[in-house]
């Protein structure tokens, strides 16, 4: 099954910022995770020249989302 991955980070000005990134089976390593997590903050690949969005890792979690179909045409 597939997810969401939804990282939050800390900005510069102490904001909580989403990441999301789709389609991400269930079964990926939480090192690789985490790896990409310190990827980000360390890079500081986005924001502004003001704010850093992902300075500092706050959490991560897969959403994973069941659909139920009961009729179909």
């Amino acid at each position: 099954m597939l997810g969401n991955l939804v990282l939050t980070f800390l900005d510069s000005q102490n904001k909580k910022r989403n990441l999301t990134i789709r389609n991400i089976p269930e079964t990926v390593d939480p090192e690789a995770i985490k790896a990409l997590v310190e990827l980000i903050t360390v890079q500081n690949f986005f924001g502004t020249d003001d704010i850093s969005w992902y300075q500092s890792a706050y959490s991560a979690k897969l959403v994973l989302t069941t659909e139920n179909v009961y009729f179909s045409v």
